[in-house]
């Protein structure tokens, strides 16, 4: 499985984003993905976003934080 991790600012919010093929995570639901994602890759802090686009990519933001 192939994950593009990025970190990043915009507009007043810092976060993290991991970036799947969305055929990787298709067997997931929202829950079992952000287990899988604590299990392998980063610890998930507070709530998540995620956004399944029609490109088929599955984007996962994670520990936001505003500044």
């Amino acid at each position: 499985m192939t994950v593009l991790k990025q970190t990043w600012s915009w507009d007043g919010v810092v976060g993290e984003s991991l970036i799947f093929d969305s055929q990787d995570t298709k067997s997931m639901n929202d829950e079992e993905l952000i287990a899988f994602i604590n299990n392998n890759w980063v610890e998930v802090i507070g709530q998540a976003t995620f956004k399944r686009d029609q490109n088929g990519y599955c984007f996962v933001n994670f520990n936001l934080v505003t500044y």
